[in-house]
């Protein structure tokens, strides 16, 4: 290829401009040389030509490098979708995920909605399964954590999900817009397919969303016991030693940051109706969010606060919760996620 070493360079260069799918190969170079000059290169002897060459004219490929994770420290979160059949009517629900870089642990979670009151919710909940906080979370550009997008990862963040961030003390970290970030938070973004695949296949059938997610928190325990490809320990060896890293989250409710900021209170005096997270109710009892909104009877939330406590036993069972004293209890012991009327159920009550 000696003398024509130059002609293949102009060829490297030139695609530079041309459309990406119509750029030449190692194999289109070479028939093009055997065609146009009657001079034939071995395959393997071409592509180690052109690999060389790019890389030394600057025009290979970006690399990628796996990502190291410390115990404790990343977490990822994002949304899903997928299909349920809720009381008899095939339903479209947003699914919550929270996962840990470290251990591949995922929390999951449905909603009706993908609203903000879901996002600040899911966040509640899944920290609490953690039983302590990360150090930084991840996300891409959801609304609900993000008015503005400005250069690089750089937000104007929401003041609510600021306020959400300050009482847990963790720092938020924005993937790239586009192609470039869409690798950076692939853990949780793969999460979501494949625990669709594995527990929602065939469409579940359930008579509620707190049913529904009862099913949710279990599926999360059992795959605790699953292994990681490339990794040597199961998902809950390795979230056993995250924990006793992670600091345990505050005991007190999530705080206000202003009527301006909180979603319009219902006029219609219903324990239904949806309440803000974030929001004080009256004679200063803290007022919560209903785990999605019209969820379908009262019993629904007494159902799904039941399931945390059953999980976070099960969880126990498994030593993953250690004896840190009130590790991943403090939430829960709170009112701040019962709507209206409903009280304080026995097993929540303390002495």
């Amino acid at each position: 290829m000696g003398a024509f070493r130059e002609w293949i360079d102009q060829i490297l260069i030139a695609d530079q401009t041309a459309p990406r799918k119509q750029r030449h190969t190692a194999k289109r170079i070479a028939d093009r040389l055997a065609e146009e000059h009657g001079v034939v290169v071995a395959g393997s002897t071409m592509r180690d030509h052109v690999r060389k060459r790019r890389r030394e004219l600057g025009l290979a490929a970006e690399a990628f490098c796996e990502q190291v994770h410390d115990p404790g420290v990343t977490a990822e979160v994002d949304w899903g979708e997928a299909t349920v059949s809720l009381a008899g009517v095939l339903t479209v629900l947003g699914l919550f995920l929270m996962r840990s870089c470290f251990s591949g642990a995922c929390f999951v979670m449905a909603f009706e909605l993908q609203c903000q009151q879901a996002f600040f919710e899911g966040h509640v909940h899944a920290l609490d399964w953690f039983s302590g906080v990360f150090t930084t979370i991840r996300y891409d550009n959801l609304a609900a954590a993000a008015k503005k997008t400005l250069k690089g990862r750089n937000r104007v963040e929401n003041e609510r999900f600021t306020a959400l961030r300050s009482h847990y003390l963790y720092e938020s970290w924005f993937t790239l817009v586009g192609i470039q970030g869409a690798h950076e938070k692939g853990g949780v973004e793969n999460e979501v397919g494949r625990f669709r695949r594995n527990h929602l296949v065939p469409i579940p059938e359930v008579a509620d969303l707190a049913e529904l997610n009862d099913r949710l928190l279990a599926c999360c325990i059992r795959d605790l016991d699953r292994t990681i490809a490339g990794r040597s320990e199961t998902v809950g060896a390795r979230l056993s030693q995250e924990i006793e890293m992670l600091p345990a989250a505050p005991g007190q409710r999530v705080p206000d940051v202003g009527a301006e900021h909180a979603p319009r209170q219902p006029e219609v005096d219903d324990h239904r109706a949806s309440q803000p997270l974030l929001g004080p109710g009256p004679a200063g009892r803290h007022e919560g969010l209903s785990p999605g909104r019209g969820s379908r009877d009262r019993g629904a939330h007494r159902r799904a606060d039941r399931a945390c406590l059953g999980v976070r036993a099960h969880r126990r069972a498994a030593g993953l919760l250690g004896s840190r004293r009130g590790a991943g209890c403090q939430s829960m012991r709170t009112p701040s996620i019962r709507p209206t009327g409903l009280g304080t159920p026995p097993e929540l009550a303390t002495t």
